[in-house]
This record gives C-alpha cells, structure tokens and sequence, in this order.
C-alpha cells in the first residue's frame, strides 16, 4: 500500500498535459527499474515496456493513458497576459482563479488565472459561466517583452499547479492529474507484483498517449504490440457524493475496483461494449478470492479500452475502473484501497491464465 502511494503522489505531481506526455514516461521507467526487460516508444509518443519477452502462451497487454488535461497558449497580449484553448474535455466553471504552470523550452513558468473582479461585472455577467477563451493568464509581467522573456511562446503547454496529497492523513487522495495517473500507478504495481510472482506469460505495460483528446494513442499501440489479452486501467465518475445521486452513478469511493461493462461516449457515438469474456472472467476471480468490486455502465465517458479492443484485427479487451470524485478538476479525489484492490484483481486474474 505505501508503495502504490509513493508511486500516485510521484506520477501525479509530473507534467503531462496530452501531446507532452515525455516526463510521465520517464517517471514510469524510473518506478519499473529492473521489472521490464525492454523499452520502447512509438512515433506517437507512447512508451511500451515489456516483461517475459516471448514467455509463456499469451502476450497481455496493461494498458493506462498517461496524458492529463490542461491548456495551450494561444496569443500574448500588449499587457503580457496569455489567451489559452483548452487540451482535452473541461468544466469552464473550474479554470478561473487556479494556479498553473506552463512548460517552455527552457522550464516551469507559474501563473495564475484571472477575469473582471466581480464589482466591475455588468448586466448578468455575474450569473454566467465565464467562458475558456475570456480567462487570462497572469505570469507576473506587465508587457509581451517580458513575457517573451520569460521563455513563453504560443504554442506552449501548461496545466494545473498544485501538489497532490493524502487529505488529513487519511486513505484519501486528492491531485491535478489523478486522471489518469492512477491508472499509470495500478499498472506500474501489477508488473512488479507479477515479476514477484514468477508470472511466466509476456506482460506489456502500455503508456499511451493523447486520450484526452480524442484516445489517439491506445489504437496506434495496439496495432504495434499485437496483444492477446488487454487490460486497461483508467478512472471513473463517483457518485453518492457530491450532489450526484447513485441512480445517476451508481460507482462509490471506498467499495473497491470497478468492473466496466460499457465502454461508450455518447457525445461523439464512439466505444464498444466491454467483451463478456473479460467481464465474466474478472467476475469469477474477484468472487474466488473475494475481491471486493463494484459493476459499472457509465454512458458520459469513453476509455482507452474501445480504442485498443478495434486496433488490427481487434483485441480482446477489458477495463478496470478506479471512482474518483471530481473528474477532470485539479482536484480529483480516490480512495487508495480501490486502487489496491485493481491491483489484486488484476494479478489475480493474470495468475489465473498463465
């Protein structure tokens, strides 16, 4: 458990908005040291490490998208103030007033965000949402010349600032990126746990690249690694909590793994239906080794899964989810058990073809 908290904080707290996911994969060559035999990356981006190159009867792959939300300079005003467009799928409502960072060729620049005071809005301009391209942000600059010499150029990445942290102590941890940096931090463990183990099928752990804006890397990585089996590993929306009743989600914090049967976004009509052998097979080893889990159809959100089950001539595919509380925030919160139990699910279910 110290472990899996150790390497969430590590991933967490690392810069990787989607399209700059380099020093996430860097972080997790660094937590797999001596657990994977090779290493490769693809043109895309995505970093693929293998375990028992060639071993045992079926070639697995774990796969969890590295890329995390944020936002790209646009234009740098008279004034020394950025425009950004958003990188992936946010709530307008949480982008005011945050810290962030933006990452130039030469480092971290911090910033924060800004708007009218709310003594010089005018009309009902106080009853909107302040929309993504009316937000600014300020690098503490009073001209473009500064802030050019600060190293920011359009075109630059940047993202929440904030460091992640077990809230009061607790088993509840709340980051900028816990979406999807747990899912990165499950596969992490479940290789060394299966190294341990003396897991003799070739495992391969796949990062992948740009799923927040459209899962552009998992299809790329699956056509290159060929797997039989896939599993992916990604969050999901908690509900009971937060204004957000069960009927409308019934997934909770504190109740151990999901199970995903529906894999679908039905904003942009793409995914596919969760395979019923993998659904079925999870099942049946969280029941023999009495694995708490939960069952999950979720129909506001796609996955990685649907992109790697119709890569070549498709694979089998199944998904495991992780409840976090306030998804796509800088605040996003899990319970560290859930994510343990993904892992004893996992290997569990490994152990139980190899």
């Amino acid at each position: 458990m110290e472990r899996i908290a150790k390497i969430l904080s590590a991933l967490d707290n690392t810069f990787g908005v989607s399209g700059e996911e380099e020093a996430v994969a860097a972080q997790i060559k660094k937590e797999l040291e001596g657990f994977y035999d090779n290493c490769k990356e693809d043109a895309l981006g995505n970093i693929i490490l293998t375990q028992n190159a060639r071993g045992g009867n079926k070639k697995i792959a774990l796969a969890a998208h590295m890329d995390e939300i944020g936002f790209i300079v646009r234009y740098i005003d008279d004034n020394g103030q950025l425009l950004i467009a958003p990188v992936g799928y946010h709530d307008d409502r949480m982008l005011i007033n945050q810290d962030v960072e933006i990452k130039t060729k030469d480092g971290m620049i911090e910033g924060v965000t800004g708007y009218k005071p709310a003594h010089m809005l005018k009309g009902d301009e106080g009853e909107k949402v302040i929309p993504f391209d009316s937000i600014y942000v300020d690098v503490g600059t009073l001209t473009r010349a500064e802030t050019e010499k600060l190293g920011v150029r359009i075109g630059d990445y940047g993202h929440y600032q904030r460091t992640g942290k077990f809230i009061n102590g607790g088993k509840i941890y709340t980051g900028k990126s816990v979406d999807n940096r747990v899912g990165c931090t499950v596969i992490c463990e479940v290789m060394r746990r299966a190294k341990e183990a003396g897991i003799k099928n070739e495992l391969t752990l796949i990062g992948t690249v740009q799923e927040e804006v459209g899962a552009r890397g998992a299809g790329v990585a699956g056509f290159s690694v060929k797997p039989d089996v896939a599993i992916v590993v990604d969050v999901t929306i908690a509900g009971g909590a937060s204004g957000l009743e069960l009927s409308e989600c019934c997934i909770e914090l504190g109740k151990g793994p999901a199970i995903k049967y529906y894999d679908w976004d039905m904003g942009s009509t793409m995914g596919n239906n969760v395979s019923k052998k993998m659904t079925r097979a999870f099942e049946a080893v969280a029941e023999k080794n009495n694995i708490q889990f939960q069952r999950e159809v979720l129909i506001n959100g796609g996955t990685d899964g649907w992109t790697l089950a119709t890569s070549g001539s498709g694979v089998l595919t199944g998904i495991i989810s992780v409840p976090q509380r306030y998804m796509h925030t800088a605040v996003g919160t899990v319970y560290i058990d859930d994510l343990e139990g993904a892992v004893d699910l996992i290997v569990k279910y490994i152990q139980s073809i190899d």
